[in-house]
């Protein structure tokens, strides 16, 4: 087991509006139940804050990637995502936890793709 040192995760969790949102899109997306928006969220991987502050920091610095990807994880159309994407929103439609302590259990190098 390897422990990577100088990252840490961040998990975001679907808030009640972003599951209305998604809810509200039409097509298929009315039929989709909120425990199937929650029940796999997104990790991502971020550098190393160990402060309250700089978590704060880490959110303000990569809010819109992660709400941008959040978005298009349901609704690839970008002409049906909100408008209002600013870091307030961004704070009312996710949960956001740290976890400092990551851990590789694979054998495996990573692979990285862009």
């Amino acid at each position: 087991m390897k422990m990577i040192s100088n990252r840490a995760a961040i998990i975001v969790r679907p808030k009640a509006p972003f599951i209305e949102w998604v809810r509200s899109a039409g097509g298929d997306s009315s039929q989709i139940t909120a425990r199937e928006i929650r029940d796999e969220p997104n990790v991502y991987l971020v550098q190393d804050s160990e402060m309250d502050s700089e978590k704060n920091q880490v959110i303000a610095d990569n809010y819109t990637k992660i709400f941008e990807e959040e978005l298009y994880g349901w609704i690839t159309d970008e002409a049906a995502w909100p408008n209002n994407r600013d870091l307030k929103t961004f704070k009312q439609w996710f949960q956001v936890d740290f976890h400092t302590m990551v851990l590789d259990l694979g054998d495996e190098d990573y692979l990285v793709e862009e």
